[in-house]
């Protein structure tokens, strides 16, 4: 009880002393406390080894190297239909042909023509055979003998009409559209039956001037198509044209990229459109660190890390960088724990 009645009167005597050790230990607390409900708030990573792989990417469309636009040069009926939209045809099969029979009729008078001339040119070749002809006979004989000539070449002509009534496929092929699917219509030279060869598909896309620098040759990638989002094709990039084209957004290049996966051509068809990635530069295990965590000032690239209980400040040196996440050359190690803001 004594004990109790001196421990009173002591803290009556140094009361204020206890008062400022109370206070000291509330704010010392208040501060630790803080601190750690500061950092359980922010987003804190490690820099991690990565495989870091660095694409570019375009937009296209699937395409064909050896496609034609077919028509005839003439207007005539149409009178035979070898093939129609969808179908697929062999190497010089007639897909169309028109009515022949007024150039057959032409061709019978062209050739009469030819006989009468042929027989005259003979009757006056046979009064001049051997004996000397003097330089007026002899100019007859030769103007006899050119009169023949351009009647040989009109019979030739009249056959070569023929071949412009006729469309063939110059390679085997689907016919892919096809302006009339009956006989018996009025055709017009505009009129196009279109042939493409699917064995000769490829991804064509159009890459601007201010970046045909990261495309080159040989150059492997992705392609992705809209109309399959879940499937990927392997790609080559295999002709970049020398010459841009003109376009409402500017100067653009034309890129052929070869598929190298075998494709199902009844699925990967000309005009699908998509995109590829091709692939511009890959790093293995390298030390790396989330895009969003790199903040600058005065020309400097820099991160904020967690030490101690304060932030603090790093500088580093970039690698290669992605589009989710950067290499860091130098400036930070695995342990730091960096900032994400």
């Amino acid at each position: 009880m004594k004990k109790i009645k001196q421990l009173l009167s002591l803290a009556k005597k140094f009361w204020w002393v206890i008062l400022i050790l109370v206070i000291a230990g509330l704010v010392a607390w208040s501060w630790w406390s803080g601190k750690q409900k500061t950092k359980a708030e922010l987003e804190l990573v490690n820099p991690q080894a990565r495989d870091l792989v660095q694409t570019v990417d375009f937009s296209g469309r699937v395409d064909a190297k050896e496609r034609v636009g077919l028509h005839f040069g003439v207007t005539g009926k149409l009178v035979y239909l070898g093939a129609e939209s969808g179908d697929t045809v062999k190497k010089w099969q007639t897909i169309a042909s028109l009515d022949q029979r007024s150039l057959q009729k032409q061709l019978d008078k062209t050739l009469s023509f030819y006989e009468t001339q042929r027989w005259t040119y003979e009757e006056q070749e046979d009064g001049r055979e051997y004996r000397w002809l003097d330089e007026s006979e002899q100019r007859t004989a030769d103007q006899d003998q050119q009169a023949l000539d351009r009647s040989v070449m009109d019979v030739e002509l009249q056959y070569l009409a023929f071949e412009g009534y006729s469309l063939t496929a110059p390679f085997a092929g689907i016919l892919v559209q096809a302006p009339h699917n009956v006989t018996g219509v009025q055709v017009n030279p505009t009129d196009v039956w279109e042939l493409i060869n699917p064995e000769t598909l490829y991804f064509r896309v159009w890459v601007d001037e201010t970046e045909i620098e990261e495309v080159k040759v040989g150059q492997q990638g992705l392609i992705k198509l809209d109309a399959y989002p879940d499937r990927e094709y392997r790609g080559e990039v295999a002709k970049i044209s020398y010459q841009t084209v003109d376009t409402a957004e500017g100067a653009v290049f034309m890129v052929e990229i070869k598929f190298l996966d075998e494709v199902n051509i009844e699925e990967v068809r000309a005009g699908l459109n998509g995109e590829v990635q091709l692939l511009k530069d890959d790093r293995q295990g390298v030390l790396s660190i989330p895009v969003d965590a790199l903040l600058s000032k005065n020309g400097d690239v820099y991160v904020e890390v967690w030490n101690q209980g304060q932030r603090e400040e790093k500088i580093v040196e970039l690698g290669l960088e992605t589009q989710d996440y950067v290499e860091i050359v130098s400036g930070l190690s695995p342990q730091d724990q960096v900032i994400l803001p």
